[in-house]
């Protein structure tokens, strides 16, 4: 702010021209005031103005700061959230693989157990139908000593007997075939 000095009331003295240097001179000391107030009014200004952009600056810095940290804070967060996105489908990759193998080890286990089935049961036909054809072939074996005893037998019982009336009839089958024959 200028200061305003106060000019000393002019008096006439008998010399003019030492008055005259004297308000010159006092005017001299007013600018010389006003220019040094200005100057410090101006320079306050650009003190003013320089804490101003200074502290703006300091503001933008710390406002830079605060979104960077937010930044890597942020992706922080994603690279996290991401690393534990992948462990749960590498698990669930993982578990599903395993399933698969459970079920491919349980498919085979069955497929071996059903074949192992089916040849016990092959080779149980097998000897089922190897004991029916023994049987078989024994009862056939059976019959046939039967029947060579019983025609030992029928030879022995009908050994030759004198040809009498009564043989040729019982050869005949009977009478009348007999008589039948005859004719």
């Amino acid at each position: 702010m200028a200061k305003v000095v106060e000019k000393a009331p002019i008096v006439t003295t008998a010399k003019p021209a030492a008055d005259d240097s004297a308000a010159k001179k006092a005017a001299a000391d007013t600018a010389a005031a006003d220019k040094a107030a200005a100057d410090k009014a101006a320079a306050d200004k650009a003190a003013a103005d320089k804490a101003a952009a200074d502290k703006a600056a300091a503001d933008k810095a710390a406002a830079d700061k605060e979104a960077a940290d937010k930044a890597t804070a942020d992706k922080a967060a994603a690279d996290k959230a991401a690393a534990h996105k992948a462990a749960a489908d590498k698990a669930a990759a993982d578990k599903a693989a395993a399933d698969k193998a459970a079920a491919d080890k349980a498919a085979a286990d069955k497929a071996a157990a059903d074949k192992a089935a089916a040849d016990k049961a092959a080779a149980d036909k097998a000897a089922a139908d190897k004991a029916a054809e023994a049987a078989a072939a024994a009862r056939a074996a059976a019959e046939k000593a039967a029947a060579d005893r019983a025609a030992a037998a029928a030879k022995v019982e009908a050994a030759p007997a004198p040809e009498t009336t009564q043989g040729k009839i019982a050869a005949k089958g009977g009478y009348f075939a007999y008589m039948k024959s005859k004719q």
